[in-house]
């Protein structure tokens, strides 16, 4: 048996009643129990919605009861996800890593854990370096380890896609929701918040960052996530199986999404 810092927790959040976001999650589950080791690893869903996830080859966690706490004062949505990371760090022995709905895996997840060593945290890659009218320039407060925090020219946001954390670096999530709230507070909702905080909290607490991206695909991007919600669709009509239970990816490249995107542009 793996000892309990061998294991991998995979995590996936999917919560309300928009049934993209589950089909997208169980097509990421899909490319990732085709290159999973289960020996090391476990998948888990947190979701306010058991009942879709009943016949999923996953660990589900209902958190129905906690949208509300992990949304905060603000009623933030994106805070579930930093609230569901904290969780699994604290509940289930081993690493965790994140990954939102609308990605797939490349490569073999064994890719990451090659490259994840001690004082090295996951995160999905780079997006912006430090904006200079940025709502939160000057931002300070005191952490709850302690640290100090400021907005400043140091500062930085990674695309949050995929977020991998040991259990040594509970902090880190916490101080990344103390920093999420204040930046609500300072300049109400933004779907950056959520993944600002989590790179700041990152950055100030030391860990190496190690990027994701060449291993796990994010497609974010509107046009993308039309193209892969169609082709995951049409795809698991004709091989008459659920998108978790897929034997072949669905091809994805910028030149089909743009395609797709073409074909619909002539057909209006």
């Amino acid at each position: 048996m793996p000892m309990p810092d061998e294991i991998t927790n995979f995590i996936y959040v999917l919560f309300g009643d928009v049934e993209r976001f589950y089909i997208e999650a169980a097509y990421s589950i899909s490319t990732l129990r085709r290159r999973l080791n289960p020996q090391n690893s476990r998948i888990i869903v947190f979701t306010d919605h058991p009942e879709k996830i009943r016949s999923w080859p996953v660990t589900g966690v209902s958190i129905a009861g906690q949208i509300g706490e992990m949304q905060g004062v603000y009623g933030y949505n994106l805070r579930v996800k930093l609230g569901c990371l904290l969780q699994s760090l604290e509940t289930y022995p081993g690493n965790t890593v994140f990954v939102d709905s609308d990605t797939f895996f490349k490569k073999s997840p064994d890719a990451l854990k090659a490259r994840w060593q001690d004082g090295c945290v996951l995160i999905h890659r780079l997006d912006s370096l430090a904006l200079e009218k940025s709502p939160y320039k000057g931002l300070q407060l005191r952490l709850p380890d302690g640290l100090d925090y400021k907005y400043g020219p140091e500062s930085c946001m990674f695309n949050s896609g995929v977020i991998g954390l040991r259990p040594a670096d509970v902090a880190i999530v916490k101080n990344a929701l103390v920093i999420c709230d204040a930046q609500l507070q300072r300049a109400g909702k933004s779907h950056i918040c959520e993944q600002l905080a989590i790179s700041e909290a990152i950055r100030i607490s030391g860990r190496k960052i190690t990027e994701t991206d060449d291993v796990i695909a994010h497609y974010y991007r509107s046009s993308a996530k039309k193209y892969m919600q169609h082709q995951i669709s049409r795809t698991a009509a004709r091989q008459r199986r659920e998108p978790w239970a897929l034997e072949q990816p669905v091809p994805y490249s910028y030149l089909r999404v743009q395609g797709l995107k073409f074909w619909r542009w002539l057909h209006k």
